[in-house]
């Protein structure tokens, strides 16, 4: 396998025949009808070279590897970790819940920083998960157990009903390999019937650099959720698995952006944290706050998160640390393949 990944924070940067192709670790569509939005590549549905399973397993285990090496994945954080005050909060809030990152136009993911509305579930999240034949017994018991523990968790913070169920399922998990994943096609139109094709093949094209996806589909009259599909690649083992996880289901709660000003959150493109943090379970209480409307516009929206900002964080305030050794992955990668 002619490859050498080069591999930093969020931002994933592979050598494959010296060419470099840049992604980012998680993808989240809409499939509205009208508008899709993704985060994460730049052509999503662009096919790829494909790799087989044991290959894949490969690359992703050199990747945790870089990961650990640089002090990143951290599964904790503290107060220290970050400043954090009400502003702070409300800020991060609006870059996260209030902006996507991609749109879909004339069949094409294109990098587009879009305002968005406030967008989440009101219906009870009745989910099921749907195992590949290559994932053994061990592993989906423990898959099983980290998923109804988190999903508690996220039901906790929100105080949105999630449970297992077997019919009328509206948010679907997928925990598929290589080769499962490029057959999904039929799975995934029986699963999610008149879903676009470009959806499709975002899922059976989905390049190696793209580590897990989100999709949501919001109502396109209330902005509320109706479906949601999480896609996690069986090949993923340990924190990275538990990583994915993690970000993929507060993804597809309605936290559907990223920004390097949120700190310390997973919803950072630096990978300096692999699980949900404090500041994270903040950013959900807000949004399920009843306050908030779905379908407001950022300008309606922010001073109610201004205010229910300050009611949850008492003005702490800790001043910035800096991450020790946490360069920009650009600039790593550049490092790394000049040397």
């Amino acid at each position: 396998m002619d490859i050498r990944e080069l591999l930093v924070t969020r931002d994933i940067v592979m050598q494959q025949v010296g060419v470099l192709k840049t992604s980012q670790k998680r993808v989240l569509l809409s499939l509205a009808s009208i508008v899709f939005i993704i985060q994460g590549c730049d052509t999503a549905t662009a096919p790829s070279q494909k790799y087989s399973s044991e290959e894949v397993s490969s690359i992703y285990s050199k990747i945790a590897k870089r990961y650990l090496e640089r002090g990143y994945l951290k599964s904790d954080a503290s107060f220290q970790d970050a400043s954090l005050t009400a502003d702070i909060l409300a800020r991060n809030f609006e870059l996260i819940a209030l902006h996507d990152e991609y749109q879909l136009r004339r069949g094409r993911f294109v990098a587009s920083q879009t305002p968005a509305k406030v967008r989440r579930w009101h219906v009870p999240i009745r989910m099921k998960l749907h195992f590949g034949a290559s994932v053994s017994a061990r592993q989906k018991s423990e898959d099983i157990k980290d998923i109804l523990e988190y999903t508690a968790r996220l039901e906790r913070i929100t105080g949105h009903p999630i449970s297992l169920a077997e019919d009328d399922i509206n948010f679907n998990v997928f925990i598929i390999n290589a080769e499962e994943q490029q057959a999904a096609g039929p799975m995934l139109r029986e699963t999610l019937p008149g879903i676009r094709e470009a959806v499709v093949r975002a899922v059976t094209n989905s390049p190696v650099e793209i580590l897990c996806a989100a999709f949501t589909l919001p109502n396109a009259r209330t902005y509320e959720y109706a479906q949601a599909i999480v896609f996690i690649k069986a090949e993923h083992t340990g924190i990275m698995r538990r990583s994915c996880i993690h970000e993929e289901f507060a993804q597809a709660m309605g936290l559907v952006s990223d920004s390097r000003e949120a700190r310390p959150s997973v919803f950072n493109d630096d990978e300096e944290f692999a699980m949900l943090t404090y500041h994270d379970e903040l950013l959900l209480k807000i949004l399920y706050d009843k306050r908030l409307k779905t379908g407001m516009s950022i300008s309606e929206a922010r001073p109610i998160v201004r205010l229910i900002a300050h009611e949850l964080v008492d003005e702490i305030y800790v001043q910035p640390i800096p991450s020790e050794g946490k360069q920009s992955p650009a600039r790593v990668a550049q490092e790394e393949a000049s040397s």
